[in-house]
């Protein structure tokens, strides 16, 4: 009795866990830079063109989407991540960063 109590606990955990997180990956971000536009964009690829992102068409200038094992990885679409670098004046730009696809 004891074990099927501590399971549905367990469970009940992990769900509210999982619901947490989900919801806390799919907020955007927004940073402000003072570099040049196309390094920004340079070190943005440069991080994310790595094994476990690819580049995809998306709603951002740059989209990648996550590859490899995750969470919900045989019956749903893997993340994508999409960002957008605008300038705000002239030595000031802002990187938007959000969920697109998740």
């Amino acid at each position: 009795m004891d074990f099927l109590i501590g399971l549905v606990v367990f469970i009940a955990v992990a769900f509210v866990l999982g619901w947490v997180v989900s919801s806390m990956a799919k907020q955007q971000r927004e940073i402000t830079v003072q570099t040049e536009p196309a390094l920004a964009v340079e070190v943005i690829r440069q991080h994310f063109g790595s094994v476990w992102w690819r580049q995809v068409a998306g709603p951002g200038q740059l989209n990648f989407r996550a590859r490899g094992l995750g969470l919900g990885a045989v019956l749903k679409t893997k993340p994508t991540l999409s960002i957008d670098v605008d300038q705000l004046d002239a030595s000031t730009f802002s990187v938007q960063v959000w969920m697109s696809a998740w």
